[in-house]
């Protein structure tokens, strides 16, 4: 029973890390929230925010071939955007930086880089959903 109990956890945990297929991802929201509680604000709270839907063709084309970076240290935040997507039927909070052309999953606690020719039409894009708020 102990064996039994041991491999549906790890089986669990196993589940739950897998690494996340961007391209499934949909209805992404884009908010306007202050840099303060950024990182502080849950994901269900964010349904309470005004917030602006991003275009699921725009956000397939950005997120094809990004890829987790693998650094030793989080990258330098100076700034950036709150967003949501839905993967897997559940809320993912994405933090999008404001410059650098990457993001942050707080669910996998993972950053990700855009392919380099991609980010300035990224920051474009966000910079111009993120005014019609």
């Amino acid at each position: 029973m102990k064996i039994v109990l041991l491999a549906f956890t790890v089986l669990s945990f196993t589940h739950s890390q897998s690494p996340i297929n961007w391209q499934q991802t949909s209805h992404w929201r884009l908010y306007n929230i202050k840099d303060a509680v950024q990182f502080s604000i849950s994901a269900d709270s964010l349904s309470f925010f005004k917030n602006y839907q991003l275009q699921s063709d725009s956000m397939a084309n950005f997120l094809h071939g990004i890829e987790p970076l693998h650094i030793e240290e989080s990258p330098v935040w100076m700034g950036g955007v709150v967003a949501t997507c839905l993967y897997d039927g559940k809320i993912r909070k994405i933090l999008i930086s404001s410059y650098g052309g990457f993001f942050y999953d707080q669910v996998s606690g993972t950053f990700f880089q855009l392919p380099l020719q991609k980010k300035e039409d990224w920051l474009n894009y966000i910079n111009s959903c993120l005014s019609l708020l």
